[in-house]
Order: C-alpha cells, then structure tokens, then sequence
C-alpha cells in the first residue's frame, strides 16, 4: 500500500514523485520501461522554465542538483519571416532578474531522477486495470502484479494508455505539422536572446544554453516540409544543413552552424497537435501533464503548465498534512483537480490561436495581424501583461 502511485516516470511523473516523497509520504513509480532507461539522454528536447516554475524546483531541490548546466533568456524577440522584430521582451524592463531559463530535457530528468528510490521503482509494468473503492486504488498489471495506492496520478505521457483503459473521451484537433528539435553550435554567441520566426509553414525558435555559442532548436513545420527535411538528414545531410542555416540567416544574431559536426544531437521530431482530456480525474485517479493537456510548443509553456498543476496538488497535500487531514478524500482532492482548469484554458486559447493566426497565408489577415502586432509591440502595458504572465506560469 502507498500514499500515492505514479504510472510514468517522464518529467512531470519524476516531478510528481518528488514533490510527493518530499511530503513524508510512500511513494512508487509504475513504468512499462526497465529502471536503466529512467533517464533518457538521448532526449534532444530543451525546456523553457518559467521564473515560477524555476522558484519551485528550488524548493524541491531539483534546481540545485542541475549544477547551473542551464542557460539564461534575458531578451527575447519574435518576428515574422519578411517583417523586422515586432515583439521585443528585455531583462529588468518589466522586473528584476532573467525573464526564464533553458535547460536540455535530459540534464532536468537526471536532476530528478536522483531522488527516486529504486526500491520503489516498478519497472516494465505495463497497467491491465485500474479498480478503486472508497479507501484505495488498486492497479493490476498484464502479469498479475498488484499496487495499492490512496491515490493515482497518471503521468504517462500524450498517448495516455490509463485514460484510455478508462475510456476518457479526449479532445483536440492536430496542426498537421512536426516540430523538428536539436541542439547545436553556432558561431556568434546568442547572448541570453531567445528569437522565434513565424511564417506560415510554422514558427522557428533557438534557445540560448549554457554555452554561449550553444542553443536548443525548434524547428516546426508543415508535415510534408518536416518529413522532407528528416529525408535529407538521413540521405544528404549537408543539404539540411544548407536549409537550415537559410533559416539562421534570418535571426541574424547567432551566426551559421559551420558543420554537421556542430549539432551535436540527431534531429528528432514530434506531430504536434492540441489535445485535452475531458475529465481532470476519475475519483482517486488524477491526469497529470501531457496526458491531460498537450499544447503547441510555439510559447514554451507546456512543462510550466504541467508543473502549475503538481504544484497546486503539492501545496493541497500539503495543507492537508499539517491538519491531519487524509488528503485522498474527495473533499480534499478537489481543489488539486480544478485549480488549474483557467490557466489550461488561457493557455490552450491563446496558443492555439496564435499557431492558426501565424499559419494561415491570407494576405488581408497578413496585414490585420501585422498591424495587430505593431500596436501591440508599442504598447508598453501590454508587453508587460505578457512578460509577466509568461513569466509566471507555473
């Protein structure tokens, strides 16, 4: 019997665990992978973390345990791929210090991961069913394997296999494009400035590492584009490199990538598309993370947005703790259910309609939102409405 199970051990499950075990509370992790395959450094994916969510880790410890192996965004600025910037966002205009951090999926994994107990580290348990009563939930594995937990938080990621053996209906629609990501060299430094380009195939974006001439890449794109690029780092990868650097040319701050041998991760890609669970839980079973809400990564706010909902959860077991309350009551369950409901919600509209404003290519809508933009850029109250609630999300 545990306080609490987690099926998956991603980024949000890892996080999930330790918030959880920082708490006094037993603890387990369920995964369908073996416990050497915990940390997958071949994750080639860079988080933004907001100043928020960066304030959290700290009071978990994860933050420390990245030893600084992460970069700083201190100017950002967006434009579309034929226009000049036309949203600029500088360190200490709206407030003090960074306005968020990049850090390489796989560094914030072993940070996390170093807190797990392996002892309590289910490994390939693949879940067959889920029953629950008043008092516990009971998860049963496709071999007979048995975990009793007072509650359940299922973090296993946008496939969702416990949403679907619960048969939760699920929302969405897909872009029809692929984000291509890597990480790579380039030959000026990117001096803490993140930079996004949107054109109609997808929005472009580096982000500013440790390394000064090192950034992480999100390279989305229409998918018949994604998948032709792919091809030609698999048969002629010179001829990628020549595409991307055409697409370097035009942030015109970090310079050219010199040689295949300074992406220094393969290019992965990933199908992007919105998607939403239409419940946020089922009696003792809580979604967590993609699994509940996945987003289009064009603001950078689907970790922060995850991590927003395991910290209101934390906060919510927490109180209930020092009152010697059982926190897996309904009563005290619910407010780690819907307390992140608006700030989904924010998000999933704004970022969608900001992906369908910038890959649609009709030319009245070109200008009405090039002139939008405009205003909006001028507006110095409005910039800092954005900074700030980007700034804390999370």
């Amino acid at each position: 019997m545990f306080d609490i199970a987690i099926v998956g051990c991603g980024l949000n499950g890892l996080l999930c665990y330790r918030a959880a075990s920082s708490l006094g509370l037993k603890v387990c992790i369920i995964d369908t992978r073996g416990k050497d395959k915990i940390v997958n450094t071949a994750d080639n994916r860079t988080i933004a973390i907001s100043r928020s969510s960066q304030k959290f880790l700290s009071e978990l410890g994860i933050w420390q345990n990245l030893n600084e192996n992460y970069g700083f965004v201190d100017y950002i600025y967006t434009f579309e791929k034929t226009t000049k910037p036309v949203l600029e966002f500088a360190k200490d205009e709206f407030f003090e210090g960074e306005l968020g951090y990049i850090v390489r999926s796989c560094h914030l994994l072993q940070a996390m991961a170093s807190f797990v107990d392996m002892q309590n580290f289910y490994e390939n348990f693949e879940v067959a069913s889920v029953e629950q009563n008043n008092d516990f939930a009971t998860i049963k594995s496709i071999y007979g394997n048995v975990i009793e937990a007072k509650i359940v938080l299922a973090c296993d990621g946008k496939n969702a296999h416990l949403a679907n053996l619960l048969e939760v209906k699920r929302l969405g629609a897909s872009y029809s494009q692929k984000a291509i990501t890597f990480i790579a060299k380039h030959t000026m430094p990117h001096k803490n400035i993140a930079c996004e380009q949107f054109t109609t195939n997808g929005p472009f974006a580096s982000l500013p590492l440790k390394n000064p001439h090192e950034s992480g890449f999100v390279w989305s794109l229409k998918n018949d584009i994604a998948n032709y690029l792919l091809h030609l780092w698999q048969t002629e990868p010179e001829m990628f490199l020549k595409n991307l650097n055409n697409e370097l040319s035009r942030l015109q701050n970090i310079g050219q990538i010199e040689s295949l041998s300074d992406i220094s991760s393969p290019p992965s890609c990933y199908p992007l598309e919105i998607s939403f669970l239409t419940k946020r839980s089922i009696g003792k079973i809580l979604f967590v993370g993609d699994g509940l809400n996945a987003i289009h990564p064009v603001a950078g706010q689907a970790f922060n947005m995850s991590l927003g909902d395991i910290k209101n959860l934390y906060n919510n077991i927490k109180n209930c703790t020092k009152l010697g309350l059982n926190f897996s009551l309904p009563q005290y369950l619910s407010a780690g259910r819907i307390s992140g409901f608006a700030a989904h919600l924010k998000l999933n509209l704004s970022t969608h309609f900001l992906v369908r404003l910038y890959s649609n290519s009709c030319q009245p809508l070109k200008l009405a939102r090039t002139l939008g933009l405009e205003i909006f850029a001028s507006n110095k109250s409005l910039r800092k409405n954005a900074a700030t609630a980007a700034s804390w999300v999370g």
